[in-house]
């Protein structure tokens, strides 16, 4: 039996699958940013590409906005767009990469959102995984194990990628994620 040896291409493709699937079942990498919201400018926009419509926000001196996908605010309340007042929602445009917040406060005010979102993908070994965000760190080792699975997977079929893709689980599993919204390897694979 030889050694199997990955390209730098082979397993970045593989860390970066495995990142993928990490935001995937942990509902994204957390991406904060904050801006000032007026009239003018009444939401903020943000770069990654979004898991879901997993939003949190706040205003400044208010704990936290009720998030609501767009197609909602649309159909329960159209004039939300022009609307001004004190704000009460955080209204999520996926397409467009920008989170609104209505009603539109009547003075400019700071704000603060997070949106969960898919990692960039990793093209070196001096990039960090998942955005450098402290708290996916707990999934670094499933998803290296996530990751050799997927390298095993292409290579032999002697239950050394199943093997890994268990270990992985158990370990997502230590983190609270639900068995049930983990995939199989198969289902994963494909």
């Amino acid at each position: 039996m030889s050694n199997v040896f990955w390209d730098t291409t082979e397993r970045n493709n593989a860390i970066n699958d495995a990142c993928r699937f990490i935001a995937g079942v942990t509902k994204g990498v957390p991406e904060v940013v904050t801006g000032a919201l007026s009239y003018a400018a009444p939401y903020l926009t943000f770069t990654g590409t979004p898991v879901g419509e997993y939003v949190t926000a706040g205003v400044a001196g208010d704990s936290g906005l009720t998030s609501v996908p767009m197609p909602a605010a649309d159909a329960m309340y159209p004039a939300w767009r022009s609307a001004r007042g004190e704000p009460k929602w955080a209204i999520v445009d996926t397409r467009e990469k920008r989170v609104y917040v209505a009603p539109i406060p009547t003075s400019s005010t700071t704000a603060t959102v997070t949106v969960a979102v898919l990692p960039p993908e990793v093209t070196s070994d001096a990039e960090e995984l998942f955005m450098g965000h402290a708290a996916m760190e707990r999934y670094q080792t499933a998803m290296l194990n996530i990751a050799a699975a997927y390298c095993l997977l292409r290579e032999r079929y002697d239950g050394d990628a199943e093997r890994f893709w268990q270990f992985a689980l158990g370990e997502l599993q230590t983190l609270g994620v639900a068995p049930n919204t983990v995939p199989s390897l198969r289902e994963a694979a494909s």
